[in-house]
C-alpha cells in the first residue's frame, strides 16, 4: 500500500470519513462553557488576555506564573494557541471548543495515514483509527479546552513515526535514506511536542528502540540509529534546560497525596499501587464505562497494602503485554510497533519509578490509546488477510470491532452532555465514582454559587468524611457557615483549613472579612495582615482595623 497510485481515492475516501465520525460525538458541545481548570487555565490566565505576548508565554508556567497556581507546568506551544484564539475570536468557548475538535481529528486522519503506511489494509486501518476516533476516554481531552496539550503532543509524536517510518524499512513502497532534513524534521516534531507537553519526552526512546530492534529489512545501521537517538536526546535536553530556566526545576518539589494517594506509600506498597493503576488503565481502554473527571483520594482505594488483586491483575496485564510484544516481534511486527508505542507512552504516568503528579487521569490516555489503536488495526489486518489461517473469523472480528465503535461514539456522545455545566459534569462523575473528596468538594461549591446551602453542606460534609484534611472544603464550609448565620462555626471551618494548609490565602481573605464584618477586630489583625502580605484582597479590612485602633487610642488619650 502506498500514497499513491489507484489506492489515493480509497485512503482519501477514507480519510473523510475518519475526520466526519472524529467530530461527530463533539459537534454538539460547541456552546458549551468553560468548566473547572479552564475557568484557571484560560478565562482567567493573564497570558491569554486578548494580546499574544510571546515572551511571557514562553517564560511562565502554563498558567501565567500566579502565586496562587504554582503548577509546574511548562506548556507554552499550547498556550500561544489559546492566546492566539482568543486574540483572533474573542473569549467565547465555542472557537476554543472548535479547535480542540479540530486537533482531535487531525491526529485521527493521520493516524488512519500512519496505518495505511504501515501497510495495514484500509478497512483494518479504519477499523483502528475509528476506534480512536469514538473513544469516551477521549472526552477530558477533547472537552477541556486546557488539554489541547494533549491533542498536540499527540499530533507531532504520531507526526515524528511517520516522518521515520520511511527509514525504518517499513513503509511497503520502499526504503528512504535517513537524510539530515528527514532527521531533522523528526527532531523539529519532537520539538514541538515537547513544547506542547512533556509527555513527548519518550519519543527518544522509541525511536532508538524502532531503529535497533524492527524486525523487517532494511533498516537503520547502529550508527545512524544512535545518531538519530542522539540528535533527539540533544533535543530533550534543550527543553528540559530551557524548562529547569524558567520554572527553577524539572519536577515539582510537592505532591499533594490528595491528587496521587501513592506518595503516602513506599517501596513494595507503591509499586503494588502503580500495577492496580495499570489495571484501571487498561479496563479503560477496553470497557470505557464509569468515567469521572478525578480518579484523586479515594476514588481507587490505594494504598491499601503490598498486594491485592488488583496490583495482580495489573502485574497480568504487564506480563502479558510484555510476552505478546516479544512474540509478536517477527510475526506480528506491527502489532509489536503498537505495543511498545503504547507502554513508552504509558511509561512517565505509570507511578512505578516515581509518583506523578496526579495517579490517574483519563487525558494522559490519550497518546498511550495511540498505541492500542496500532496493535487493534495490525491484529485485524492480519486476522482479515488472505494468507492468515482464518480470514473468515478475521472478517468477522472487523465487523465487531465497526459494531464496537459504534457503541463507543453513543457512549462518547452520552459523555459529552455531562459536560454542559459544571453541576452536570461533577454530578455524572460521582454518581460513577462516589468516593472523591474533590469532586464532593466541587460539586458543593457549585450548590452554594447556585443559592442550595442545604445541598452544598451535605457534598462539603462528604468530601471532608473523605478526606478530613481537605482544605478547600473546610475553606467552603466556612463560606457556607458564614452565608447563613453561623460565623463562629465559619471561623472555625477557616481556622481548620489554615491548619491543614498554613498561609492558604483564601482562608486567610475569608477568615479576615468574617471577624471584621462582625467586629472582632483584634482577632482579625493577624489574618488580613498575613492575607495582605500574601496577595490576598484585604487591603479595606486593614484600614477599617487600623482606623478601629486609631480611634481607640484617640479615646485613651
Amino acid at each position: 500500500m502506498t500514497m499513491d497510485g489507484p489506492s489515493r481515492r480509497t485512503l482519501l475516501a477514507g480519510a473523510l470519513l475518519v475526520a466526519l465520525c472524529a467530530a461527530a460525538p463533539w459537534c454538539g458541545t460547541l456552546d458549551h462553557p468553560f468548566l473547572h481548570d479552564d475557568r484557571w487555565a484560560v478565562v482567567d490566565n493573564p497570558l491569554v488576555d486578548g494580546e499574544v505576548d510571546l515572551a511571557s508565554i514562553f517564560t511562565s508556567n502554563s498558567w501565567g506564573n500566579r502565586p496562587e497556581y504554582p503548577h509546574m507546568h511548562y506548556r507554552p506551544l499550547s498556550v500561544l494557541t489559546l492566546s492566539v484564539t482568543r486574540a483572533l475570536w474573542g473569549a467565547e468557548p465555542a472557537p476554543f471548543r472548535a479547535t480542540n475538535v479540530a486537533l482531535h481529528v487531525a491526529v485521527c486522519v493521520l493516524l488512519f495515514w500512519f496505518l495505511a503506511r504501515l501497510g495495514i489494509r484500509p478497512v483494518p486501518a479504519f477499523a483502528g483509527a475509528l476506534w480512536f476516533a469514538v473513544h469516551p476516554l477521549h472526552s477530558e481531552a477533547v472537552l477541556f479546552v486546557v488539554n489541547r496539550e494533549e491533542l498536540m503532543a499527540g499530533l507531532f509524536y504520531l507526526g515524528a513515526l511517520f516522518a521515520l517510518l520511511p527509514s525504518l524499512g517499513v513503509a511497503p513502497g520502499g526504503t528512504r535514506s535517513l537524510t539530515p532534513a528527514r532527521a531533522a524534521l523528526v527532531g523539529g516534531l519532537t520539538l514541538l511536542g515537547l513544547l506542547s507537553k512533556e509527555s513527548a519526552a519518550t519519543a527518544p526512546i522509541l525511536v532508538l528502540a524502532l531503529a535497533v530492534a524492527w524486525p523487517l529489512r532494511p533498516r537503520l545501521s547502529w550508527s545512524r540509529a544512535l545518531a538519530l537517538s542522539g540528535g533527539l536526546v540533544l533535543v530533550l535536553v534543550a527543553y528540559l534546560a530551557l524548562r529547569h530556566a524558567v520554572l527553577g526545576r524539572l519536577l515539582s518539589d510537592f505532591i499533594p497525596w490528595q491528587d496521587n494517594p501513592l506518595v503516602l506509600a513506599d517501596g513494595a506498597t507503591r509499586v503494588a499501587g502503580a500495577l492496580a493503576v495499570l489495571a484501571e488503565s487498561a479496563r479503560l481502554l477496553v470497557a470505557p464505562i464509569h468515567l469521572t473527571v478525578d480518579y484523586g483520594f479515594n476514588v481507587l482505594g490505594l494504598p491499601v497494602g503490598a498486594w491485592s488483586w488488583r496490583a495482580a491483575a495489573g502485574a497480568g496485564v504487564l506480563a502479558g503485554l510484555a510476552f505478546a510484544a516479544f512474540r509478536g516481534l517477527c510475526r506480528y511486527p506491527l502489532v509489536t510497533l503498537g505495543i511498545l508505542l503504547g507502554v513508552v507512552a504509558w511509561a512517565p504516568f505509570s507511578n512505578l519509578l516515581f509518583p506523578n503528579s496526579i495517579i490517574l487521569s483519563e487525558r494522559n490516555l490519550y497518546l498511550p490509546s495511540l498505541g492500542a489503536a496500532v496493535a487493534l488495526a495490525a491484529l485485524l489486518h492480519h486476522w482479515s488477510s488472505s494468507t492468515g489461517t482464518r480470514p473468515l473469523a478475521g472478517k468477522a472480528a472487523v465487523a465487531v470491532t465497526l459494531t464496537a465503535c459504534l457503541v463507543l461514539g453513543t457512549l462518547s456522545w452520552d459523555r459529552a452532555t455531562d459536560y454542559r455545566s459544571a453541576e452536570a459534569l461533577f454530578a455524572s462523575s460521582l454518581a460513577n465514582r462516589p468516593g472523591s473528596t474533590r469532586l464532593h468538594n466541587n460539586l458543593g461549591l457549585q450548590y452554594l454559587k447556585t443559592g442550595r446551602p442545604s445541598k452544598a453542606e451535605a457534598h462539603l460534609g462528604r468530601s471532608l468524611h473523605i478526606d478530613p484534611a481537605n482544605a478547600d472544603a473546610h475553606n467552603n464550609l466556612g463560606l457556607l457557615l458564614g452565608g447563613t448565620g453561623r460565623p463562629r462555626d465559619a471561623a472555625m471551618a477557616f481556622t481548620l483549613a489554615l491548619r491543614h494548609r498554613p498561609g492558604m490565602v483564601p482562608a486567610l481573605t475569608n477568615l479576615c472579612w468574617l471577624l471584621v464584618r462582625t467586629g472582632e477586630y483584634e482577632a482579625a489583625d493577624d489574618p488580613c495582615r498575613l492575607a495582605f502580605r500574601r496577595g490576598g484582597p484585604v487591603g479595606e479590612a486593614v484600614r477599617r482595623i487600623e482606623t478601629r485602633g486609631q480611634s481607640g487610642r484617640n479615646r485613651d488619650d
